[in-house]
């Protein structure tokens, strides 16, 4: 298999994967789920915090401890969005999903790597602490 072909293949079986963590963890947020909803502190004990702030509406990711993890969010679709980091050398994009209770308050965000890359999301809890 051709280095694209094996890049294009990880891209799909990530994609597949959040559909199906989608499917089972997190519920579809109501068609009025306004994103200062998604924004706020999460918080995972080896990463540290990380923010979700809105800015002239749009999600942004911040870590506090790795600033050169803060980007850009865009919604795919219910509670799954991407970031594309500002800092482009890391190769590094991610999927972000939004956990939420059964009373439509996220509590968790869960992340996985959009592309190869020596950046590894899938063990990050971030849990909502504000």
């Amino acid at each position: 298999m051709a280095l694209d072909e094996a890049k294009v293949q990880n891209k799909n079986d990530a994609l597949a994967a959040i559909d199906e963590s989608s499917a089972t963890t997190a519920s579809v947020p109501p068609k009025d789920f306004e994103l200062s909803s998604y924004a706020g502190r999460y918080r995972d004990s080896w990463f540290g915090d990380v923010v979700i702030s809105l800015e002239n509406g749009q999600l942004v990711f911040s870590a506090d401890k790795s600033p050169k993890f803060t980007g850009s969010m865009r919604r795919h679709d219910g509670n799954r969005f991407s970031v594309r980091w500002t800092d482009r050398s890391l190769e590094a994009d991610a999927y972000v999903l939004f956990e939420m209770d059964r009373n439509d308050q996220v509590t968790a965000i869960s992340m996985m790597k959009l592309q190869d890359g020596d950046y590894d999301f899938e063990d990050l809890k971030l849990k909502k602490v504000e």
